[in-house]
């Protein structure tokens, strides 16, 4: 008698035991994150539902992964006011851009502006901001800052060394015909 009722203590032990881990491993929140590409991934599971995956940040370094999880987060935006039209642009997520933003939140900025070479739209800031240059070959809506005090937005390609602040989605002819004006002013504000 007393071997069966050791052998049933055991068994109800052993029970408890794998419902407590079982308990324990559907609750497991698994974490991790990688300094070296950006990336962060955390994995959160409960007894009462499906576990879920979510990511934190970006992923990876200059992949188009990163366009793609950036697609899920509302970008800062931007309009751009030149005559009587307006495009909006995203902004991207620099030093350059935060300063830029700041600025705005003060009021709208109105830019002298002039075009050149048959593919740029050149804006005068007023002020120096933060920059970080980089050779790079621009692409149509491409949205640089120069110098550190113009910005300067494509309808066309240039290679040269800039601080990217966003681009506008717009058919290299949309772009065109909205930049390539006489028109001296651009007005630039945080979009509503």
């Amino acid at each position: 008698m007393k071997k069966i009722f050791i052998i049933v203590l055991i068994i109800i032990i052993i029970a408890l035991l794998a419902v407590v881990g079982i308990f324990i491993y559907e609750r497991a929140h698994v974490s991790f994150h990688s300094e070296e590409n950006g990336m962060s991934v955390s994995i959160i599971g409960g007894a009462d539902g499906p576990t879920s995956i979510f990511l934190a940040g970006k992923v990876g370094g200059d992949s188009n992964v990163d366009e793609e999880v950036e697609q899920g987060i509302d970008a800062m935006q931007i309009e751009i006011q030149i005559g009587d039209k307006t495009m909006l642009a995203n902004l991207e997520n620099n030093d350059t851009t935060q300063e830029l933003v700041e600025l705005l939140g003060t009021g709208e900025l109105v830019m002298s502006a002039t075009n050149y070479g048959g593919f740029e739209k050149v804006c005068s800031i007023g002020k120096t901001i933060t920059r970080a240059d980089k050779q790079i070959t621009t692409r149509p809506g491409d949205i640089m800052l120069y110098s550190g005090n113009q910005m300067v937005i494509f309808y066309d390609s240039n290679s040269w060394s800039y601080t990217p602040i966003g681009h506008i989605d717009a058919t290299p002819k949309e772009l065109e015909a909205f930049l390539s004006g006489s028109e001296s002013e651009v007005t630039v504000r945080l979009a509503r």
